[in-house]
């Protein structure tokens, strides 16, 4: 390694790390034209932590064990910048206890603080748009679209970091399975006894496909024609219900998707390295940030829509997503109150299934997740 905080002319810089072309171009002119020096200071960026001291002349305070990835002027642009580094600190935090970390989309979401404690409870219950007052179908439409944030966002990432050659992730078919058994009971009526057991497993291509056959089956029977119409359509109610009526004839309780990763053991320094380059002083500061950018995000992908066919949409459409990202994106927001104390236990249930995490297997309480971090 070399030296650090030294010093080398923007010749050297050139010479360390420009292309053939480039070296060619610079030499003919004896300076940088155009947006050369941009590019150059880019491509050294994946060398050195760099500063420009002003005469031409350069300061190198660190060079990193092995170069950055291409990719990470990508890793620092958008929400990429705060959710990359979040997700790689949990990786590494884990790494020495649990290799693999395997998560639904939403759990990772939970998990980085992209989304908060209200999102899921109020994502499954429609009545919570009575009690905002907010119009039903925009309702749906927020956590529909929101959702497809969130998956698109965290596989784009995993993406970027398995090109930078420090992660690896796959898309793991997971299904819920009832198991039954019977048997005489030891009592002396010598009734049938029933044992009921379910097991979470990865799901088989055969599985798979059971389940594309029963939604087609399903779909057809009740004549919907898109699978947005399954979910959240006024026959919603009655897809759900036959289509776990078709599942369990296999027993089958529902199918999920869990997104495993693990950081690459020969690669960790190049993980802390990538990680340097983010400069995370207040943790707080930084998921405050997060949210904030992700909330905008939200809202001015409604506005695009909102602007461009006004009559398609309610007149409060916009003011209906600035409400509903301020109760479930920002980490400090309040704990939303319940519909209903009957309803109290039914959502205490919901959010346990569903906050639940498994990490090789063996599973944690997410709430204690924090215990896990080095």
């Amino acid at each position: 390694m070399k030296k650090k905080n030294r010093i080398i002319t923007e010749k050297q810089l050139v010479e360390e790390v420009g292309t053939e072309k480039q070296k060619e171009r610079y030499f003919k002119n004896g300076h940088f034209v155009s947006n050369m020096k941009q590019t150059i200071m880019n491509r050294a960026g994946l060398k050195y932590v760099i500063e420009d001291i002003g005469d031409r002349r350069y300061k190198i305070i660190k060079e990193y064990r092995t170069p950055l990835p291409n990719c990470m002027p990508k890793l620092h642009e958008g929400l990429y910048k705060y959710i990359a580094p979040l997700i790689l600190t949990k990786l590494i935090n884990n790494r020495d206890e649990y290799k693999k970390v395997s998560f639904t989309f939403y759990k990772w979401a939970r998990l980085i603080d992209m989304v908060n404690h209200n999102y899921w409870p109020m994502k499954k219950n429609i009545k919570y748009s009575d009690k905002l007052n907010i119009d039903s179908k925009t309702f749906i439409e927020y956590f529909d679209r929101v959702d497809d944030n969130l998956q698109y966002y965290i596989q784009r990432t995993l993406e970027y970091l398995s090109k930078a050659g420090v992660v690896e992730w796959f898309k793991v078919p997971m299904v819920r399975k009832r198991k039954v058994t019977t048997g005489k009971s030891q009592d002396e009526n010598n009734k049938l006894s029933v044992d009921i057991e379910y097991e979470t497993v990865m799901a088989t291509p055969e599985e798979t496909n059971f389940s594309l056959e029963c939604m087609s089956h399903v779909m057809k029977k009740l004549k919907i024609k898109t699978k947005p119409e399954c979910f959240f359509g006024k026959k919603s109610q009655q897809f759900a219900d036959e289509f776990s009526k078709e599942l369990k004839t296999q027993n089958i309780e529902y199918f999920f998707t869990t997104y495993q990763a693990y950081c690459i053991d020969s690669n960790i320094n190049k993980c802390r390295d990538i990680l340097s380059t983010y400069n995370i002083s207040d943790i707080n500061k930084f998921i405050k940030a997060f949210n904030i950018e992700f909330k905008n995000n939200i809202v001015s992908l409604a506005e695009r829509r909102y602007n461009k066919l006004p009559d398609a949409f309610d007149d409060n459409y916009i003011d209906y997503f600035k409400q509903l990202t301020d109760i479930t994106i920002d980490k400090d927001a309040t704990k939303i109150g319940y519909v209903s104390k009957d309803e109290r236990l039914d959502i205490k249930t919901l959010v346990a299934d569903n906050i639940d995490i498994s990490i090789n297997g063996n599973k944690l309480n997410f709430n204690k997740i924090g215990e896990y971090d080095n």
